[in-house]
């Protein structure tokens, strides 16, 4: 009997392992696929309308390019805010139920 190279659990982990070090995973509950977490600029146009985490350091209202509900006190302080990610023009935006995503610090 012929024996595969890799088990069929081995080959799910390394198929997510390989989904999630590309910056997205495919979430089967939603239907959809679902971003986790971005921290960099040169993440955000693959992930554009889709759910996703912001994370790094708050710069007026923005967390990595991408404009959020921060509150004047988070400036310059780590912070993370989850919605849905959009693009208008060259700017983007974190929307959560048709307004701004808020941000939290993150500790």
């Amino acid at each position: 009997m012929h024996r595969p190279l890799v088990s069929r659990s081995r080959f799910a982990l390394l198929s997510l392992s390989l989904s999630l070090s590309l910056g997205c995973a495919h979430n089967p509950t939603a239907g959809a696929r679902t971003c986790q977490v971005l921290n960099t600029e040169t993440q955000l146009a693959a992930c554009v309308g889709k759910t996703v985490t912001i994370r790094g350091r708050v710069t007026g209202t923005k967390i990595v390019g991408v404009d959020v509900d921060a509150a004047p006190e988070l400036s310059g302080q780590v912070a993370h805010a989850i919605g849905t990610l959009e693009r208008t023009g060259e700017q983007y935006v974190l929307k959560n139920g048709g307004a701004l995503a808020k941000a939290h610090p993150t500790k």
